[in-house]
């Protein structure tokens, strides 16, 4: 693969420089190795769920955050990491090959890997206890990853709507970010 460099005062003269080849293999290994960590945070969090002894936490009733305030809660913590990881990976990827258009759908992607982050660095508050100031910012961070992520997926999907090679992607994107959002949105009873 090669690239031209063209500087002003040489409009005519060109220079071709070729691209690292390490470069070129991360390029290659960005997706995949973020598909993986983002399959292997979700079998994290599932299997924590399925296995006797572990979780614990009803689904109807419980919250995800609940599996952080366990006994076993690291694994509920290292799958958040694992993937903000995986995200970031395919954040990289995707600005790179400029699907990532625009400041906003950066901003939300950018902040749905902090929540995450955020969300795993500082734990829930019991259910009976008063708010602390790491529970305030857990909450807040689950909050904003709620907002972000949905609201990405609308962004991206909306900007690619018209484009012939993206437009199946860019409904299939905005059809699941409608559904995440009134997921997160739906009030419990």
């Amino acid at each position: 693969m090669q690239a031209e460099t063209v500087l002003p005062g040489e409009l005519h003269q060109t220079t071709t420089r070729p691209i690292p080849t390490a470069l070129m293999i991360a390029n290659r290994l960005l997706v995949p190795f973020g598909l993986l960590a983002v399959t292997v945070a979700t079998v994290m969090v599932v299997v924590l769920h399925l296995l006797p002894g572990w979780g614990g936490v009803n689904p109807i009733t419980g919250m995800l955050s609940d599996y952080g305030v366990r006994p076993d809660g690291w694994v509920f913590d290292t799958a958040l990491d694992v993937m903000s990881i995986g995200s970031a990976l395919l954040l990289i990827k995707m600005a790179w090959h400029g699907v990532l258009r625009g400041r906003l759908s950066w901003i939300l992607m950018v902040g749905w890997c902090v929540c995450l982050v955020g969300i795993a660095s500082f734990t829930k508050d019991p259910n009976t206890a008063d708010q602390t100031f790491r529970g305030a910012l857990h909450l807040y961070s689950t909050a904003a990853a709620c907002f972000c992520l949905p609201v990405a997926g609308l962004v991206l999907g909306r900007r690619h709507r018209s484009h012939p090679e993206w437009r199946r992607f860019a409904l299939t994107s905005e059809g699941l970010a409608w559904e995440i959002g009134r997921a997160s949105c739906r009030e419990r009873v």
